[in-house]
């Protein structure tokens, strides 16, 4: 009688330690998944700052050159990036590049209309959101606008008596010189994305969402 309670005891305990060490092996199993989906994750955050940042220098290029900034870069993007997330996460991936896309361009469709921007401006944000995403896309622009209207407040600082002698001096290659032109002086828009992206690192962080 008490023989059998003690194998009954013994094997109820070795049921019971195999239960635990299954549990550990499930833990141990969700815990190596969950380090490989931050790897993937940071790669994937590292490889969309990369491209991120190609699409910038591309832009300001041809921008602060040309005042304009091609289709081929805009949509080249753009469909690049869409194409990348629908491979990466499926449907979800691609609702994430098409949303971004979305919140890039038209919060500034009314700025396209009432001619305050470039069509090529509009479109290379919405390539940026296909990257990026919308949250990171609307990030940008936040910061864009304020680099935009304190380059303004400069351009128009450069006619107040006693600067606009020093302010006609200086080299001006998009048209009329802001000294002549007041608030119709035009510049790229990219002169105020890219410190804006570089303030979107170093404040916001970059994190695609």
């Amino acid at each position: 009688m008490d023989l059998a309670c003690v194998r009954k005891h013994h094997t109820g305990g070795m049921e019971l330690g195999s239960v635990w060490s299954g549990r550990g092996q499930l833990a141990a199993i969700v815990s190596s998944g969950g380090q490989k989906s931050g790897r993937r994750d940071s790669l994937m955050d590292g490889m969309v700052l990369g491209v991120s940042s190609a699409l910038l220098l591309s832009a300001c290029w041809t921008d602060l050159k040309r005042l304009r900034i091609p289709n081929a870069i805009t949509f080249g993007f753009a469909c690049a990036g869409l194409a990348f997330h629908l491979l990466s996460d499926g449907w979800t991936g691609f609702r994430f590049s098409a949303s971004g896309a979305a919140a890039g361009v038209l919060p500034l469709l009314l700025l396209y209309v009432l001619r305050g921007m470039g069509g090529g401006d509009v479109k290379w944000f919405g390539a940026f959101g296909a990257w990026a995403g919308a949250l990171t896309a609307l990030q940008l622009l936040f910061f864009s606008v304020l680099w935009a209207g304190g380059i303004s407040v400069v351009l128009l600082l450069l006619r107040v008596p006693g600067i606009r002698h020093w302010g006609s001096q200086l080299p001006w290659p998009w048209g009329d010189h802001p000294v002549l032109a007041g608030r119709k002086a035009a510049f790229p828009f990219m002169l105020a994305v890219a410190p804006a992206f570089l303030s979107s690192l170093i404040f916001g962080g970059f994190q695609p969402q």
